[in-house]
């Protein structure tokens, strides 16, 4: 097993004992407070991310940026979700805290039964095609939809879908690219 595959496990453990450990009522502010966190965490070329697994900061250093972090947030962060990701910096784990709250946001959404949809396209999406699209969607079981349309010049034409972890990339550029390896 590689080391990459021996930490995404040890991530997903952690993940879901965090699942386990989180109260009904406060699941969906805490997919709020997570989301707020990963954004700090990665904006700026991952600078505070960087800070945070840092080897030669002292855990009470970075128990104080983790304080201030929970600070910034606008809603309240629960006292068991600070103690985990304080107990990750103690453990030495520090390194997984990304990766851990991104298993947890995804276990937490199946568990809400909450559905993500990432579209991307080369122009704008207008508000007719995001009323078609939103109505494709309509008969799905699930509790709730969230859509996230971007925008990505690069793409020349055609639709990358990301439907909570299921990804289908129908886009010209891939196919530029697929046909480009196929060639060489």
């Amino acid at each position: 097993m590689t080391v990459g595959l021996q930490m995404y496990n040890i991530a997903f453990i952690y993940a879901k004992g965090l699942v386990k450990i989180t109260n009904k009522e406060q699941m969906v502010s805490i997919l709020s407070s997570i989301s707020n966190i990963n954004h700090i965490l990665t904006e700026g070329d991952y600078k505070i991310f960087r800070y945070l697994i840092n080897p030669t900061f002292t855990v009470k250093d970075k128990y104080e940026m983790l304080n201030i972090l929970f600070s910034s947030i606008n809603n309240e962060v629960p006292q068991n979700f600070k103690n985990f990701a304080y107990y990750l910096v103690m453990v030495k784990r520090e390194n997984l805290i990304l990766n851990i709250f991104n298993l947890y946001t995804m276990l937490l959404n199946e568990k809400l039964r909450y559905t993500h949809v990432y579209i991307t396209a080369n122009t704008h999406v207008v508000d007719k095609q995001k009323k078609y699209i939103q109505a494709l969607f309509r008969t799905c079981k699930v509790n709730k939809i969230y859509f996230h349309f971007n925008k990505n010049n690069k793409l020349i034409g055609g639709l990358r879908i990301k439907i909570n972890n299921i990804f289908f990339d129908n886009s010209v550029i891939s196919k530029l690219l697929y046909m480009k390896k196929s060639l060489t």
